[in-house]
């Protein structure tokens, strides 16, 4: 983890309970009660670890829930308890569409940043050992400070596996729902490398081996995949 920075870290993941939202398309293919479940599964979720603590609970505005089209969702705080290094987590219960529309090299330049470096994809192992892919790219703000932020995403079907491939319309074009992550870090500068950032720490160390992928989570399936 840097020193250089005690960086705040902004998740995004917007998700969709596959195999508990079936039904009425009115509650986005569930019916009301299966969507009341699907919340509850996330309003118990911790995505921290040991290292990662849960220290804040968040809400977004209305203009973002209107955007991704979703109002069923949760957003925490992480705090390093070491470093003191903040990431905030956000899981949306969402459609399909909506998800592989917003994409950050979309909605970034158009919120007073501009693209610094080119995307790279970057892998991860996860619960069951399964493999996860994201897209990271770079940001500077367009203001006096002129910050960088590193950006993180991808998707995944309802088998839980994140992926980044550079058309994901085409990719998902048969997938109703989809899962969206999208991490956001602020670095000291656009050349530091990747493998510093808090972002990777958090990834690799808490969310991928969250509860999100055990016990009665989203993705509790994956803990019996042989990967």
């Amino acid at each position: 983890m840097s020193n250089k920075l005690t960086g705040l870290v902004v998740l995004t993941i917007v998700t969709v309970a596959s195999g508990i939202l079936q039904g009425n398309p009115t509650f986005y293919g569930g019916t009301l009660e299966e969507m009341k479940a699907a919340e509850a599964i996330l309003s118990r979720s911790n995505l921290g670890s040991a290292q990662w603590r849960l220290i804040e609970r968040r809400t977004f505005a209305p203009a973002v829930l209107e955007l991704l089209e979703s109002n069923n969702y949760l957003k925490h705080v992480y705090q390093h308890q070491e470093s003191l290094s903040r990431v905030s987590v956000a899981v949306f219960i969402g459609s399909a569409g909506p998800m592989v529309v917003h994409t950050p090299d979309v909605c970034y330049p158009a919120n007073d940043y501009q693209t610094y470096s080119t995307s790279r994809t970057i892998a991860f192992s996860g619960v069951g050992g399964a493999r996860h892919e994201l897209r990271a790219v770079t940001f500077r703000s367009n203001d006096v400070h002129q910050r960088f932020l590193r950006v993180y995403y991808g998707w995944a079907s309802s088998d839980g596996r994140f992926r980044a491939p550079e058309f994901p319309r085409v990719a998902f074009a048969n997938q109703r729902f989809l899962y969206r992550l999208q991490v956001a870090v602020t670095i000291p500068d656009g050349e530091e490398a990747i493998e510093s950032d808090d972002a990777i720490e958090f990834l690799r160390d808490a969310l991928f081996q969250s509860a999100l992928y055990t016990n009665n989570g989203l993705f509790a399936h994956m803990a019996k995949s042989d990967g």
